[in-house]
């Protein structure tokens, strides 16, 4: 939300729980106050085919990059773009220009590109930067890291977006069911043959179902379309990886969401990698 001071002087911020519910409490995660600038434009996210694990042949493959910008200055900006920078000589490439974009509004920079001269085992960082003709006046959020800290791990055939080796905490829920999944992006035709993810140690185990599933996403890149594979299997109590595997299924390019389902009310203790940035639907 926006304040506009009256004048000089100290102010203070106030947030308070007006519920009347005993149970219910308020969680704070992150609170930031920052001057409002004339001319400031964010980078809110970026979607490719680069996930921090990624198969060489998605990672050369001709993709196109959605650069989400939004404009939070109190002025229009013109002539925004984004150019996409990779480390040691392996590419770079921009989006086209949106003319204008006006106080408030946003809007997705596509553009299309490849990486080059990569081979299994490389490692690289891959910058995305929004910029405008008028001088931002906040720029520490022009700028997006593809893959987080991580960067960007080309691999032979994993796809994935962390790398889970312990199994001693999990997330989920009790109480009720839930499913977790994540969308990736394919710029290239290629073969789905198994999902792996990780499930944390359960020392409380009573027996319960997992569920797995294959979607196609809709031109949208949020809807789930067609459902190209389901299977239930038992949890178990021992931490570790799970891989389902079924018949390989060639898949033509586009995007796909593969989802963990808890299917009953014990907590499924889907396991994660620690103090990774990767993020998922639920």
């Amino acid at each position: 939300f926006l304040v506009n001071p009256d004048g000089e002087g100290e102010y203070d911020l106030l947030i308070v729980d007006t519920s009347t519910d005993d149970n219910a409490s308020l969680k704070l995660y992150q609170l930031t106050v920052s001057a409002v600038y004339d001319y400031d434009q964010r980078i809110t996210s970026v979607n490719s085919q680069l996930a921090p694990y990624t198969p060489l042949e998605q990672a050369l493959a001709k993709g196109t990059y959605k650069v989400n910008v939004e404009n939070r200055g109190t002025k229009q900006l013109t002539n925004v773009k984004a150019t996409i920078n990779a480390s040691n000589g392996h590419g770079t490439f921009t989006t086209a220009t949106q003319p204008t974009l006006a106080a408030g509004d946003t809007a997705t920079l596509s553009g299309e590109g490849a990486l080059k001269n990569l081979k299994v085992g490389d490692t690289l960082s891959v910058k995305v930067v929004a910029s405008a003709s008028e001088k931002d006046g906040y720029d520490s959020d022009n700028s997006w890291a593809l893959g987080g800290d991580q960067g960007i791990n080309v691999t032979d055939t994993v796809y994935a977006f962390e790398n889970v080796s312990e199994f001693v905490n999990g997330t989920g829920m009790s109480g009720a069911p839930i499913s977790f999944g994540q969308i990736y992006h394919l710029a290239t035709a290629d073969t789905l043959t198994s999902v792996t993810f990780g499930l944390a140690q359960d020392n409380y185990y009573t027996t319960s179902q997992i569920g797995v599933a294959v979607y196609e996403v809709a031109s949208d890149g949020v809807t789930l379309s067609r459902q190209l594979f389901s299977t239930q299997l038992e949890r178990k109590a021992e931490g570790g990886l799970r891989t389902v595997t079924f018949p390989a299924r060639l898949l033509q390019p586009g995007n796909y969401f593969i989802e963990i389902q808890q299917l009953g009310t014990n907590n499924i203790g889907m396991s994660y990698q620690q103090a990774s940035e990767a993020v998922c639907y639920q």
